[in-house]
């Protein structure tokens, strides 16, 4: 049972780990815009990215929640 939670906690922590790393990059890319339209154009980007990056969380948690009864299962059985 516990490697059922490691597997998913890992899960959940390296798409974490992709969210941080990528907002970082998105705002260094906002800091170091030049003009204001140019700014405004990479925050709208990076409002973007985030949303998207957001959804495939929630879809993986989603999924490693729907699997989890499934490896239960698997597991009793062994």
């Amino acid at each position: 049972m516990e490697n059922i939670w490691k597997g998913g906690k890992e899960t959940v922590i390296s798409t974490c780990q992709k969210m941080l790393s990528l907002k970082q990059l998105l705002y260094n890319a906002i800091s170091n815009s030049r003009t204001k339209a140019e700014k405004i154009k990479t925050q709208t980007e990076c409002k973007d990215v985030i949303k998207k990056v957001k959804r495939d969380i929630r879809i993986d948690k989603r999924k490693c929640v729907e699997d989890l009864p499934e490896t239960v299962k698997k597991a009793s059985r062994e």
